[in-house]
C-alpha cells in the first residue's frame, strides 16, 4: 500500500459550497439531464474518466454528480478531481479569458486560486511534453532577450505594445504582466521552444510531472475515487479521444477496481439553454496492456447520442451529394434511424431522441437555429431548402459531424474486436 492517508472525516467546507455553486450555474445556463443507472457515488477504488468536449465541462459534470449522488450527506469518500496545471498559475484568468479589456486583464493577473484549489480536493497533473507559454516566460531568467528567446512570439508580442501604448518589450521581464497573458495563453512544446534558455525548464517539467503521476497513483491505490479527464484539452475539433497515454499508466499502476464513465454531448442545435446530456453508464472492470484503446472504445460506448449528431450528419452528407432540398419526413427518418443505430451499438440516447414527440420538437427547434444562420431555407411545410456552401463551412456542422464520426469509428472497432 502507498504512505498516503485518506481522510476520513467531513470534506472542507469548501468542497460543498463549490459543488452547489457549480450545479447552479450549470442548469441556470443549460437544460442539463442525466442518463444512466445513478447507483451510489463516489464509490471507493472507482476511476472516473470525462471526455473534455467544452471549457463548461467541468461544472455540468461536477455539479451533477455531487447532487445526483448525495456526496453531501457523506463523510467519506468525496470526490479528487486531476485537474491541468495551469489551472493553479497566478495568470490562470488574464490568460484563459479572451474576451476581456487590458486594464481587466492586467488586474487580474495577479489573481491565484492555487490556495483554495487543495480545499477542494483538486490535484495538478502536469505533461512533461508540453506547457503554456505563459509557464516557460516565468521559468527563466528575466533579462533574456525576447528576440532571441522566443523569436517566433516577438512580432506579436511587440504589436500588441504597439496597439496599447507601452514600451516595445525587449527581455522576458518586460512581457510578465497581464497586458500579455492571452498571447502567452498558448501551448508549447519542447520542439517548438527548443532554445537552450528554456532546458532547464523542460527537465523541471519532466520531474514535476513525474511527481504528479505518482501522487495520483498514490491515491488510487490508496482506494480514493479520482475524476479526470483523460483527454487533458476540451476537444478542438469535436472528436472524442484519443486518451493520453499517462493514463494507461495510471490505471496500469495505480490498479483501480473499476473505471466509470461521465461522458457529456452537447445537443447544441437546440434553442434557448443549450441542451446537455449527461451519460452515467456501467463500469468496466480492470483493463489489460492496452488499456488506452479499452478506454477509447469504453468512451465511445458510453457517449450519448443526441438529435444535433444525426441533422448534422444527414445534411452534410445531402449538401456533399449536391441536393439542394431535403423533408422534414426524411430528416426526422434519418434521426430516427440514427437513433435506432446508437442504441443497438449500446450508447445512452438523450431522452429527447427516446420519446417521439420530444424527438419531432428538438428536430423544429433544430431546423429553427439553422435557418436563422442561413444554413437552411424553410420551403413551406414539405420541403426544407439546403444552402450547401453555408452548410459545408458551418464551424457547428462540422464539429457534430467530427463527434459522431469519431464516436462510429470506434463503436466499429469494438465490434471488430468482440466478433474477432
Amino acid at each position: 500500500m502507498a504512505d498516503y492517508q485518506p481522510p476520513r472525516g467531513r470534506s472542507p467546507v469548501l468542497y460543498p459550497v463549490v459543488a452547489t455553486g457549480m450545479w447552479v450555474y450549470a442548469n441556470l445556463a443549460f437544460d442539463v439531464s442525466v442518463v444512466g443507472p445513478r447507483g451510489r457515488h463516489p464509490e471507493p477504488g472507482t476511476l472516473y474518466i470525462a471526455p473534455h468536449r467544452a471549457e463548461t465541462d467541468v461544472p455540468i459534470v461536477c455539479g451533477s454528480f455531487y447532487i445526483s449522488s448525495r456526496s453531501w450527506s457523506r463523510t467519506w469518500p468525496h470526490l479528487h478531481f486531476a485537474a491541468r496545471d495551469d489551472l493553479f498559475e497566478p495568470g490562470f484568468f488574464a490568460g484563459f479569458m479572451r474576451s476581456i479589456s487590458p486594464r481587466t486583464r492586467r488586474r487580474l493577473h495577479g489573481l491565484s486560486i492555487e490556495s483554495y484549489l487543495p480545499c477542494v480536493q483538486v490535484r495538478p497533473i502536469r505533461s512533461a511534453t508540453s506547457m503554456r507559454l505563459m509557464q516557460a516566460v516565468a521559468a527563466v531568467p528575466g533579462g533574456l532577450s525576447l528576440a532571441e528567446a522566443l523569436p517566433e512570439f516577438a512580432d506579436s508580442l511587440a504589436e500588441r505594445a504597439r496597439i496599447l501604448e507601452l514600451p516595445p518589450p525587449t527581455t522576458i521581464a518586460d512581457i510578465r504582466r497581464g497586458e500579455f497573458a492571452d498571447l502567452l495563453w498558448v501551448t508549447v512544446d519542447s520542439d517548438r521552444l527548443s532554445a537552450e534558455a528554456f532546458a532547464d525548464a523542460w527537465r523541471r517539467r519532466a520531474a514535476e510531472a513525474m511527481t504528479d503521476l505518482r501522487s495520483l497513483i498514490d491515491l488510487i491505490r490508496a482506494g480514493e475515487p479520482l475524476l479526470l479527464f483523460p483527454e487533458g484539452r476540451p476537444s478542438q475539433d469535436g472528436a472524442v479521444g484519443p486518451i493520453q497515454r499517462g493514463l494507461g499508466v495510471l490505471t496500469r499502476r495505480g490498479k483501480p477496481d473499476r473505471i466509470r464513465a461521465f461522458t457529456i454531448a452537447y445537443d447544441t442545435l437546440s434553442e434557448g439553454r443549450t441542451a446537455v446530456c449527461v451519460s452515467a453508464p456501467s463500469p468496466v472492470g480492470p483493463l489489460g496492456k492496452d488499456a488506452e484503446a479499452e478506454l477509447d472504445r469504453y468512451l465511445a460506448r458510453t457517449f450519448p447520442a443526441t438529435v444535433s449528431q444525426f441533422v448534422a450528419r444527414a445534411l452534410v452528407h445531402e449538401a456533399a451529394e449536391g441536393r439542394d432540398t431535403m423533408s422534414p419526413s426524411e430528416l426526422a427518418e434519418r434521426v430516427r434511424c440514427g437513433a435506432a443505430e446508437a442504441c443497438a451499438a449500446g450508447r445512452p440516447l438523450d431522452r429527447a431522441l427516446v420519446a417521439e414527440s420530444r424527438r419531432v420538437r428538438r428536430l423544429d427547434e433544430a431546423l429553427r437555429t439553422l435557418a436563422r444562420s442561413g444554413a437552411v431555407v424553410r420551403q413551406g411545410a414539405r420541403r426544407v431548402g439546403l444552402n450547401r456552401p453555408r452548410i459545408l463551412s458551418d464551424p457547428t456542422l462540422a464539429r457534430l459531424v467530427k463527434e459522431d464520426a469519431s464516436v462510429q469509428a470506434a463503436t466499429r472497432a469494438q465490434a471488430r474486436g468482440l466478433s474477432g
